[in-house]
């Protein structure tokens, strides 16, 4: 079966690998942990002071199960079996990949061969995933074996215990959902190796959806999120928005290791800046610092994004979607940037109304994911889909959710769809109240 998966990787022009683009001339074939340093911003490094194997995720306890998100949050109807792809929801098909993802040896092998091809199309497309992924573990003391030095890995480990600690916050539980395995990751984020493959793993993932073209991973990932962004700027540029010169605060929802929460801080900063300089008289950028607030379960994740995405007035917070950290009623933006389609129905609706709690009136909700109505998606192979399956378990629950009605359920106005890609698109959303409150 390893064997079939091969044709399905994509291929990497050898012209491709290490080339640069415009707006990335320094980006060339380098090596280890500097390859991936041209992917977005400011890396982490080897030699940044990082975090020890925790302690394994705890169970869900009565009080995180009374929180859990419950259907009694009002889903929408589910979109029609014509309007996502044929291996979603409760389609012949669909059921029939579930139940053969849903014997555990079957599973175990399937999550095993979905890692490898993500794996082989990094390597390939010179993203340096192991070993990238075994300097960040070496660093936070967390890879374990032998041969390095026995003190200096007690010492990594020391501070790796400190930094983890000093993200994670104690009052936080975890929902049911987030404790299932996925991404072929046994404790599903709650562990080291997830935070230390994700930045690759994204990488990987950007390379795949332009196949055929000739992008190096930076590249690839820019362009996933330019015409994503560029619509979130319309969104709050446009009738009932605050207005991007206006926004104070901008919270990114599951922002991981804060590959897009850099990105998207970026993107803000350089429109209002470009914004003011074609104003007459030219102006000065407001809020030249832009305040960021990354919002992520995982405080591995958090970990690592602390140490290499750390930027001006960019700060990392351990919580919910459901309920995010931050006053309510006080961000001009709340992204959820490849975020919903690890949830179920249930939750994705719970986190839109966190978002609108945490809006101001005119605020903007942005959704950038996987899209439904994509015909790559809907073309995708059997095996690969299968694979994908494998490692996000609420597939099913995420294609035939009707997002638009979910948003205007949990009271977004101006719920706008763009197709941003072959593979994904970006949902806008304002929460009224604009006009009322000034």
């Amino acid at each position: 079966m390893a064997a079939f998966l091969v044709p399905l990787l994509p291929r990497c022009s050898p012209a491709a690998v290490g080339r640069g683009h415009v707006g990335h001339p320094a980006a060339r074939q380098r090596p280890a942990a500097a390859a991936v340093a041209a992917a977005a911003g400011r890396r982490w490094t080897a030699t940044a002071p990082l975090l020890p194997t925790p302690p394994p995720p705890p169970p869900s306890s009565p009080a995180a199960a009374a929180t859990e998100p419950s259907k009694a949050a009002g889903l929408p109807p589910p979109l029609s079996s014509r309007d996502i792809p044929p291996w979603a929801g409760t389609t012949l098909l669909s059921r029939a990949v579930t139940a053969l993802i849903g014997i555990p040896p079957v599973h175990a092998l399937m999550a095993v061969l979905a890692k490898a091809v993500l794996v082989r199309t990094a390597e390939r497309c010179g993203i340096p995933w192991v070993a990238t992924r075994n300097t960040i573990l070496d660093t936070f003391g967390a890879r374990g074996g032998g041969g390095a030095d026995a003190d200096a890995a007690a010492a990594a480990a020391a501070v790796a215990a400190a930094v983890l600690a000093a993200v994670t916050d104690p009052a936080v539980e975890y929902p049911d959902y987030y404790l299932r395995p996925f991404h072929a990751y046994a404790n599903g984020n709650l562990c080291w190796k997830a935070a230390a493959e994700a930045e690759p793993a994204t990488l990987a993932v950007s390379v795949r959806t332009f196949p055929g073209e000739r992008l190096i991973p930076a590249a690839a990932f820019d362009r996933i999120r330019a015409d994503a962004y560029e619509a979130v700027v319309r969104a709050l540029d446009g009738p009932g928005g605050v207005g991007v010169a206006r926004v104070d605060l901008v919270v990114d929802v599951g922002c991981g290791v804060g590959l897009g929460t850099l990105a998207l801080r970026s993107h803000l900063l350089d429109h209002r800046a470009a914004a003011a300089a074609d104003a007459s008289p030219p102006s000065l950028p407001p809020h030249p610092d832009l305040r960021v607030v990354g919002v992520d379960l995982s405080p591995y994740m958090l970990a690592v994004a602390t140490a290499r995405a750390a930027a001006p007035a960019v700060t990392y917070r351990h919580g919910r979607a459901e309920a995010l950290p931050v006053q309510p009623g006080t961000a001009g933006l709340v992204a959820l940037q490849f975020l919903i389609h690890e949830l179920p129905a249930a939750a994705i609706a719970a986190s839109f109304a966190g978002a609108y709690d945490a809006l101001a009136p005119g605020g903007v909700m942005a959704v950038l994911d996987n899209d439904p109505a994509s015909p790559t998606l809907r073309r995708m192979p059997p095996t690969l889909f299968s694979l994908m399956k494998s490692t996000e378990p609420h597939s099913d629950e995420y294609y035939p959710l009707d997002v638009e009605a979910a948003a205007r359920r949990a009271g977004f106005e101006r719920v706008m769809t763009l197709a941003t890609d072959r593979r994904h698109r970006t949902v806008t959303a304002v929460k009224p109240g604009l006009g009322a409150s000034v």
